[in-house]
């Protein structure tokens, strides 16, 4: 208890805050507390995956100003006199990690007024490679999350949901099409940090922790049903998945964890191969023959209740910041949205999303500010001091999120392939660089809170229970 009343330290760090006025942002509009599922969907909705008078494209090249027209007719944006009628396209986001196909879609003429069209769009296509079982988590959730809930409805401001398209095969891969609007268009531009190089602005990061705090006080102590149906549970899956009874799932994760920390260090073995993940050396020595017995008792106090609903994916490029936005930013890619601990949204930003630095001197006052927020929005009984033993013990949550994909990293690696070949292409050099920074901010952010040491309650409390 202590450790909480430290005050923050008086060395001073640079406060990088670029041209945006984040002080003068749009206020958030109250909490939209609904009865009944219809009144937290949007306007105009219609069922995911509901018959429609044209085919879902599978990339940018069949976004045509036709096919926008006769879309766009049909969801309401175009009356029968408006049309599309040219349309300028190319691909974004190679290397940054995305699952999907994106291209970003400007409207360059349109035939009409049409006042309600965003005239920059975002464009994002399944991959036909992708595994039915991935692509059912990642963009089943994705799908619902804007397709059933408006921004009212969400409690997060989020890109607005154009059209969704979803079309389940009986033979080959399901088909998912999403164009939203562009939360960075050239006629309202908004700020961006790079994961690569870290978020170094507190106004900016204290926008994102009262957004996140907004975002999960609307779901506390959610259930997996209604509105919700469709969102991934961490205690018996369900959502896009069968639902198991919660020792299946405790020990999938369990098994994840133990993988995971396996095969870490065969990325990093002394070879003439890249090196990658040897940030955490430090940190599995620490955990070495503790985590082993104990990764169920881990997973069990992952996601130990509250739970609510997570973005899942908060990183710095999946936040924008504008004063013209509600709350001041607005967050983007819900392909990990699910119910999980509130925590983790806010561990995963803080603890790879800033330099180590400057998160030292300012963690403390992010999660103070994030739990404020969560009071201001209708939260009871959850402490600070709950608030902070949870931050602390999810930074492994980030943690998994890597040992999830490692067995991956340690496979490309054996093979010479991906970041690991000996000529990577650009899009795996970009990726390389961004991972070095987030684990070292990682591995530093472990080590620097001791987590280790929780290791040593969970047995102690295991052996207690016996």
């Amino acid at each position: 208890a202590a450790e909480l009343d430290v005050e923050l330290p008086a060395t001073p760090f640079e406060l990088v805050v670029k041209e945006d006025s984040v002080a003068r942002s749009r206020p958030f509009r109250p909490l939209l507390k609904a009865k009944h599922k219809h009144e937290l969907r949007p306007a105009a909705w219609r069922r995911l995956g509901c018959r429609t008078p044209f085919t879902i494209p599978e990339s940018k090249a069949e976004v045509t100003a036709a096919w926008l027209t006769t879309m766009l007719r049909w969801r309401g944006y175009l009356t029968s006199d408006e049309e599309v009628l040219e349309v300028k396209s190319k691909a974004i986001g190679e290397g940054e990690g995305e699952f999907s196909d994106l291209a970003l879609v400007n409207l360059v003429k349109i035939r009409g007024d049409a006042p309600q069209l965003p005239r920059s769009l975002i464009a994002k296509f399944s991959p036909p490679d992708m595994a039915g079982l991935q692509l059912k988590i990642v963009f089943g959730s994705e799908a619902h999350f804007y397709n059933d809930l408006s921004v009212e409805g969400a409690g997060m401001v989020k890109p607005e949901a154009v059209y969704i398209g979803y079309e389940k095969r009986r033979c080959g891969t399901d088909k998912y099409c999403f164009i939203i609007s562009n939360a960075n268009p050239p006629s309202a531009p908004a700020i961006l940090f790079k994961r690569e190089d870290g978020c170094s602005s507190l106004p900016h990061l204290m926008l994102a922790m009262r957004a996140l705090g907004r975002f999960h006080a609307q779901w506390w102590n959610c259930k997996q049903r209604g509105t919700l149906k469709w969102a991934l549970h961490p205690h018996h899956a369900g959502g896009p998945l069968p639902r198991v009874p919660k020792g299946v799932t405790r020990l999938s994760w369990a098994l994840v964890i133990k993988a995971g920390l396996t095969a870490l260090p065969h990325c990093y073995k002394k070879d003439d191969a890249v090196v990658f993940g040897s940030e955490f050396t430090e940190f599995i020595s620490l955990v070495s023959g503790k985590i082993d017995g104990l990764a169920k008792a881990v997973a069990r106090e992952l996601f130990r209740p509250p739970l609510t609903l997570v973005h899942g994916d908060a990183h710095l490029e999946n936040i924008f910041f504008a004063s013209h936005f509600e709350g001041g930013c607005h967050f983007i890619d819900f392909g990990l949205t699910m119910i999980g601990q509130p925590l983790q949204d806010v561990s995963f930003l803080i603890g790879t999303g800033i330099p180590v630095e400057v998160r030292r001197q300012c963690e403390l006052q992010l999660v103070r500010h994030y739990h404020a927020s969560l009071l201001e929005f209708g939260v009871t009984g959850y402490s600070f001091e709950q608030c902070w033993r949870d931050f602390q013990f999810q930074l492994f949550r980030s943690m998994v999120s890597l040992l999830t994909i490692t067995p991956s990293f340690a496979k490309q690696r054996k093979e010479r392939k991906g970041m690991f070949a000996p000529s990577p292409t650009e899009g795996d050099i970009k990726l390389y660089n961004m991972y070095l920074q987030l684990n070292k901010r990682l591995a530093t952010a472990l080590t620097d809170h001791k987590w280790h040491e929780r290791l040593d309650e969970l047995s102690w409390a295991a052996c207690g229970c016996c």
